[in-house]
């Protein structure tokens, strides 16, 4: 399995053709594997349930649009928008701070969101200024 996946991404960042007919070929061997094993890794019995396998997918597909959001939106600020390389990194930082403040086990207080706020407002400003 690993060297499934591990062709996998070389076929992918190396944009190579012989490499993903060799993770074809792995993938294969591998359905083939497990469906001969006594005890296979995965039971490939349980993609026969339609509802197991559309919410798979589902998780696939929502995890990979999460995971993907942290490496194009630097890119669509850069490209699309034509913000420099530090802004792009500021704008990061900031996204990264409100959420780490929003994302809290318990609720904050409403003091607690006023105070956060008016600190981010006023950093914004004048980091605004600065770059300007």
């Amino acid at each position: 399995m690993a060297g499934t996946v591990t062709m996998l991404l070389l076929a992918i960042t190396n944009k190579s053709w012989l490499l993903g007919i060799g993770f074809l070929a792995l993938f294969i061997l591998f359905i083939l594997r497990s469906y001969f094993a006594a005890s296979p890794f995965i039971c490939l019995g349980l993609f026969r349930h339609k509802n197991y396998s559309l919410v798979l997918a589902i998780a696939f597909l929502i995890s990979g649009i999460g995971y993907s959001l942290a490496f194009l939106r630097p890119q669509l600020l850069t490209q699309v928008h034509h913000l420099a390389v530090q802004m792009v990194g500021y704008i990061m930082i900031l996204a990264a701070a409100a959420t780490a403040i929003l994302k809290q086990t318990r609720p904050p207080s409403l003091t607690a969101i006023y105070i956060s706020y008016s600190r981010f407002c006023m950093r914004s400003f004048l980091s605004a200024i600065t770059f300007l």
